[in-house]
C-alpha cells in the first residue's frame, strides 16, 4: 500500500515520543539497562500503542529477528497478548511475511521514520504503524506506534458494535479507578453486564474448595436472589473441568447441552436459568472465581457478547488484584509507619559521606524516628540531612571505620560504644540497604551497662564473701530440681556444674521424704527453707546439717533462683545424742530401782505370809496368809502390765464399752486424789457411741493425762474431761496417722497450764524424755498413752503453746454389736474343771523351777506329765513315747528350735497330739504370718490361774475328742 502524508498532529505526537525516549536515554547515560527502564516507563504510560524493539544478530537458520526491548499495556490490549519484553518477534510470529523485516532494516539504515499499512496474518487484524530510529548510540533500536485500522473494512453494524463495547469498556475502566474495595469492583462489573447486556442475572461466584459461592450478584426485578453456597455433587462435569482449565464456557440451552447431568438441569430450571455465559479465573492451576452472565430464556449468544463478558472478566479480575494489593500495600505501609513511628529502638537512615578520592570520611543522617529523637536527644530538625560530625561537634569519629567496612561487606553488623559527649552507651544494628546507604537501630544500653557493672561488683563481693565463709554454700533452680553449684567446704561434695540427681547424691533414701516435704512447702509459700537432716559425705559416712536457703524473685513475684547456706552440726548432733543416751541410761536405772523397790516389797510380802503360813497348825490360818500371798503376786502381775504396756508389749484385753462410764468411774476417783486446788469437770456426750478397748489401759490412759495437767499447773486450776461422737467426715486425719476409716469416738483431756515449747512438743512422745525434776518421773506418760492408743486402732492429737495451756483428743473407731472378748487368762473363782481322763501331757520348759511348778500344777489337775527341757529333748520323747496327748510348751526356748518351732513340728509329724503354749508377754503370742501353722494354737499369758490352765487343756481335748481340733 503507497505510502501517504501524516497529519501536523501526527508528526506533532511522533515527534515528542521520539524526543521523550532520546531524552530518557540521554538521562540514563548508566547503559542500556537503566535506560530501558526510563523509557520502559515513558511507553507504558502512553494511551497509543507503542513498543520498543531492536535487531538481533542473524539466526543460525539464516533468518532476521527482532527483540522487544518493551510494549505498554495498549499494544497488550490491542493485539490480546501477555508482555513480551525481552522475547523474539519472529518466535512469537513465526507466520509473518519477510516485509516487516525489510521495513525495520531500511529504518535503521537509512534513519528515516516510514509510515505503512498491512495485513497481519497471526493477529488477523489491519495495521498501521509509524516506525522510527532511536538514536541511542547503538544503531539497533526502533520504535514503533501502531493503530488497528481493521474497522475500515468491517461493516457499519459490526463497527457500532465495538464502538458501544469500547466507549462501554472505557466507562468501565474510568468506573474501576474509583472503586477502593473488591466488592464494589465486583457489583459494578455484574450491574455493568447486566445493564449493557440485558441478561436476567449476572453472578460472581468464588470458589472454595468444590463450592461455589455467589457473592454478589445483579438481577433482574421481581426474581429471587441466588446469592449463597452451592456445594459440589456427583462426578466433576465438562462444564467444572473446562472453567478449571481456563476455558470460557458457553450454552445457549440448558436443556440441549449434552455436558450437562439432569441433576443439573433441574437446579438450573428451578432458578430460570436457560442460558449462560461463564468466564473463570484461575490462579496458579486453581479455580479461584467465576463471572456469569444468565439468560431465562433458550438464545444463542453473539460473538461480541461473549468477547465483553471476557473482557469485563478481565478487567474485573485485574480491578480486583489491584484493589487487594493497594489494600494489603496500605496495610503494610500504616504498619510500618506505626511501627516506626512507636518502636522503642531509634531507627534511622544514613549514607556515607565521602571524599574526592573516593574515602569515607562521615555519616548522613536521612530520616529518623520519633525514639531517635528521645534516645538521642536531637530533633528531626537538627539532625535530618546533616553528618554526624555536624550534630556531635566533639564526637570522634569511630562509626566511619565500622559503617564502612559492613557497607563494603555487605553484612549486618552490631556495635556497642560509648558517646562520651552524651554519656551514654548505646548498641547500634547496622544493615547494608544498598550503595552506600544503610540503617542502623539502636538502643540505649547506659543504664544495662550500669546494671551490668554492679551486680559484677556485687558478685565480686558475694563470691569473696562466700569464699571467707566457713558455710556450705549452694545455688538451686526455681523447683529444686537442679543443683546449679554447691561449694562443699570439705563436709560434702563440691559441684560446679549442673546436676539434676543431686537429691540421691547427698541424701540419704530414709530421710529424702522429709527433705522434700520442706522444699515442697518452702516453695509453695515462697518463704525459707529452713531443716536440719542427715546428709551423706566424701568418705562415705553420714553427718549432720542446717540448712536454710531463701528464694530470689523477679519483679513478677516469681522465684528466679534459690540461695541457701549450711553449716556441719555433726558435733552438735553427737553430743545431744549422747546427752539422751545418758539420761536415758540414768531413767532406765531409775526406773529399774523403782522397779526392784516394787519387786522387793512384793517378795518380802510373799515370803512372810508363806513363812507365817507354815508356821501355823490349821488349814483356816494357813490359807489366809497364802491368799495374802497370792494377792500379792497378783499385784506383781499389774506391775509387770505397766512395764509391758510401756514397751508396746502389754497383752490387750480390749472390750466393747462405753467410754462416759469409764470416764466417770476414774473421774469419781481422781477428783479426790489430784488435790483441793484443782477442779475435775466432766463434759460427757449423751449417746456416747461405743469402742473396743481394755478398760485397764482407759484408767492408765486417763490417769497420766490428769496427773500432767496438774503438774502443769502449779497454782491450781480446772482440768476438763469430755467425750463426743465424731462423725466420719469430721475425723481430724493427720499425715501419718494410721486412723481407720468411719466413725470415731474422742477423749478430750485439757488444761489451763504453762503449755509446752515447740521443742517439748516435737518430743512430748519420745520415750524417756520428761520435763520434770529429776526423780519425779522417767518420762513414759505421754509414750505410753500413745502407744495404748495406736494399739486399740485409733490415733491422738494435741495443741499445746507456752501460756496457753494443753489439749490432748484421743480417737477411737466406734464399733457396734457385741463382740466375745474373754481371753483365755480371764480369772474367776471357780474351781478347776476336772480333766476327761487321765491323758499324759509333755511339758517343755527350759527353767526347772518354772517347770517343777507346772508338774506339780498339772498333776494336782489329775493329769500325767512327763518332762523335757528343749525341743529337741520333747521330739526326742514324742517318738517313743506314743501315748502323749498334749504338749505344753513355753514359747521362748533356748537352741535353735522356739515353742512355735516345735509346734509347727507336731502338727506336722504328731497329728493326733495338740499343742498349748505360754508366753510371758503379748509380742512372744503372735504368729510369724498368716500363713503360720500355728496360727490357731491357743497361747496362756504368764502369770496363768491355776483354772486358766485347766480351762485351756479341757477345751483343747474336748475339741479334739468331737474332731474340731487343730
Amino acid at each position: 500500500m503507497p505510502p501517504r502524508e501524516w497529519t501536523q498532529a501526527e508528526i506533532a505526537l511522533v515527534q515528542e515520543v521520539a524526543e521523550q525516549l532520546e531524552a530518557a536515554i540521554a538521562r540514563a547515560g548508566a547503559g542500556p539497562t537503566t535506560g530501558s527502564t526510563r523509557y520502559r516507563a515513558l511507553v507504558e504510560a502512553m494511551d497509543e500503542a507503542v513498543c520498543v524493539f531492536e535487531r538481533l544478530p542473524l539466526r543460525p537458520d539464516g533468518l532476521r529477528d527482532y527483540r522487544y526491548i518493551t510494549m505498554n499495556p495498549a499494544m497488550q490490549a490491542m493485539f490480546g497478548i501477555p508482555d513480551l519484553s525481552g522475547q523474539s518477534i519472529r518466535d512469537n510470529f513465526p507466520d509473518e511475511v519477510e516485509d516487516w523485516y525489510d521495513d525495520y532494516d531500511r529504518v535503521l539504515e537509512t534513519g528515516e521514520a516510514i509510515r505503512f499499512e498491512r495485513g497481519s496474518i497471526p493477529q488477523g487484524m489491519v495495521l498501521e504503524m509509524f516506525v522510527a530510529r532511536i538514536e541511542d548510540g547503538s544503531g539497533r533500536s526502533l520504535m514503533a506506534v501502531i493503530r488497528d485500522i481493521t474497522w475500515r473494512r468491517i461493516d457499519d453494524n459490526t463497527l457500532r458494535e465495538r464502538e458501544a463495547r469500547q466507549e462501554l469498556l472505557l466507562r468501565f475502566s474510568d468506573r474501576l479507578r474509583t472503586l477502593a474495595a473488591g466488592p464494589d469492583v465486583m457489583r459494578a462489573a455484574c450491574a455493568l453486564l447486566g445493564e449493557a447486556l440485558g441478561v436476567d442475572r449476572v453472578n460472581y461466584a468464588e470458589v472454595e474448595g468444590e463450592d461455589f459461592i455467589i457473592a454478589h450478584e445483579h438481577h433482574r426485578e421481581g426474581l429471587a436472589s441466588m446469592a449463597g453456597r452451592y456445594p459440589a455433587s456427583g462426578p466433576k462435569t465438562a462444564e467444572r473441568a473446562a472453567l478449571e482449565a481456563g476455558r470460557t464456557v458457553v450454552i445457549a440451552d440448558v436443556d440441549a447441552e449434552p455436558g450437562l447431568r439432569p441433576d443439573q438441569r433441574e437446579v438450573f430450571r428451578a432458578w430460570g436459568v436457560r442460558a449462560f455465559v461463564s468466564v473463570p479465573l484461575v490462579k496458579e492451576e486453581r479455580l479461584v472465581a467465576v463471572l456469569s452472565v444468565i439468560r431465562s430464556r433458550a438464545a444463542p449468544w453473539r460473538l461480541h457478547e461473549v468477547e465483553l463478558v471476557g473482557e469485563v472478566a478481565e478487567r474485573t479480575w485485574a480491578a480486583v488484584a489491584r484493589v487487594r494489593s493497594e489494600k494489603a500495600l496500605r496495610e503494610s505501609e500504616e504498619k510500618f509507619r506505626s511501627l516506626f513511628e512507636t518502636m522503642t529502638q531509634g531507627y534511622c537512615e544514613c549514607e556515607l559521606v565521602r571524599d574526592e578520592s573516593g574515602g569515607v570520611i562521615d555519616c548522613r543522617l536521612l530520616e529518623m524516628n520519633p525514639a531517635f529523637e528521645r534516645l538521642t536527644g536531637l530533633s528531626a530538625a537538627q539532625a535530618r540531612g546533616r553528618a554526624v560530625t555536624e550534630v556531635l561537634h566533639r564526637a570522634k569519629p569511630w562509626w566511619v571505620k565500622e559503617f564502612a567496612e559492613m557497607v563494603s561487606d555487605r553484612r549486618p553488623r552490631t556495635i556497642e560504644r560509648e558517646v562520651p559527649e552524651q554519656g551514654r552507651w548505646y548498641e547500634i544494628r547496622a544493615y547494608h540497604r544498598d550503595g552506600d546507604r544503610f540503617a542502623a537501630l539502636f538502643s540505649d544500653t547506659t543504664e544495662r551497662k550500669r546494671i551490668d557493672a554492679a551486680l559484677q561488683a556485687s558478685e565480686t563481693r558475694l563470691r569473696a564473701l562466700v569464699n571467707a565463709t566457713s558455710e556450705v554454700v549452694y545455688r538451686m533452680s526455681p523447683d529444686w530440681q537442679v543443683m546449679w553449684e554447691l561449694d562443699g567446704r570439705g563436709f560434702v561434695k563440691d559441684t560446679h556444674e549442673a546436676t539434676s540427681d543431686w537429691l540421691f547424691a547427698y541424701i540419704p533414701a530414709e530421710d529424702q521424704p522429709e527433705v522434700t516435704a520442706a522444699i515442697r512447702q518452702a516453695i509453695e509459700t515462697k518463704g525459707v527453707f529452713q531443716l536440719e537432716h542427715r546428709v551423706k559425705r566424701p568418705d562415705g559416712t553420714l553427718g549432720w546439717m542446717f540448712s536454710r536457703a531463701i528464694p530470689l524473685l523477679d519483679e513478677a513475684g516469681e522465684i528466679v533462683e534459690w540461695f541457701g547456706a549450711a553449716s556441719d552440726v555433726t558435733p552438735r548432733r553427737q553430743a545431744v545424742e549422747a546427752l539422751a543416751h545418758t539420761q536415758r541410761l540414768k531413767a532406765v536405772g531409775r526406773l529399774a530401782g523403782a522397779i526392784a523397790h516394787d519387786f522387793n516389797n512384793l517378795l518380802t510380802v510373799i515370803i512372810a505370809n508363806i513363812e507365817l503360813s507354815e508356821m501355823r497348825e490349821r488349814a483356816e490360818e494357813k490359807t489366809q496368809f497364802l491368799d495374802k500371798a497370792l494377792k500379792a503376786a497378783q499385784l506383781g502381775e499389774r506391775l509387770n502390765q505397766r512395764l509391758l504396756t510401756w514397751a508396746g508389749q502389754a497383752p490387750m484385753q480390749p472390750k466393747e464399752v462405753i467410754l462416759n462410764d469409764l470416764v466417770t468411774e476414774t473421774g469419781a476417783i481422781l477428783d479426790r486424789s489430784i488435790g483441793e486446788r484443782f477442779t475435775l469437770s466432766l463434759d460427757l456426750a449423751p449417746d456416747l457411741w461405743p469402742c473396743f478397748i481394755d478398760p485397764a489401759n482407759v484408767d492408765s490412759m486417763v490417769l497420766n493425762l490428769v496427773v500432767n495437767a496438774r503438774d502443769a499447773m502449779p497454782d491450781g486450776g480446772e482440768i476438763r474431761l469430755s467425750t463426743a461422737n465424731v462423725p466420719a467426715a469430721e475425723v481430724p486425719v493427720q499425715p501419718g496417722a494410721a486412723a481407720a476409716p468411719g466413725d470415731h469416738v474422742c477423749l478430750c483431756i485439757s488444761d489451763d497450764g504453762f503449755g509446752m515449747s515447740e521443742e517439748v512438743r516435737r518430743r512430748a512422745f519420745e520415750a524417756f524424755f520428761s520435763t520434770k525434776e529429776q526423780g519425779t518421773g522417767v518420762g513414759l506418760g505421754l509414750f505410753s498413752v500413745k502407744t495404748v492408743v495406736q494399739q486399740s486402732g485409733g490415733f491422738l492429737e494435741f495443741d499445746s503453746a507456752p501460756g496457753r495451756g494443753t489439749t490432748f483428743r484421743l480417737y477411737f473407731p466406734r464399733t457396734s454389736g457385741a463382740r466375745d472378748v474373754t481371753p483365755l487368762t480371764e480369772a474367776d473363782t471357780r474351781q478347776p474343771p476336772a480333766p476327761l481322763t487321765h491323758p499324759l501331757i509333755l511339758v517343755v520348759e527350759d527353767q526347772k523351777a518354772v517347770r517343777d511348778a507346772t508338774r506339780e500344777r498339772l498333776q494336782s489337775l489329775g493329769y500325767s506329765v512327763v518332762e523335757a527341757a528343749d525341743a529337741e529333748e520333747a521330739l526326742g520323747i514324742l517318738r517313743w513315747q506314743r501315748d502323749i496327748r498334749v504338749v505344753f510348751s513355753d514359747v521362748v526356748m533356748p537352741g535353735e528350735m522356739s515353742g512355735r518351732d516345735l509346734a509347727k513340728r507336731v502338727l506336722h509329724d504328731f497329728p493326733g497330739v495338740e499343742v498349748l503354749l505360754t508366753a510371758g508377754y503379748i509380742a512372744e503370742t503372735s504368729p510369724k504370718g498368716v500363713d503360720d501353722p500355728t496360727a490357731n494354737v491357743p497361747v496362756l499369758i504368764k502369770p496363768y490361774r491355776l483354772h486358766d490352765l485347766a480351762a485351756a487343756l479341757r477345751s483343747l481335748l474336748a475339741a479334739h475328742h468331737t474332731g474340731t481340733g487343730g
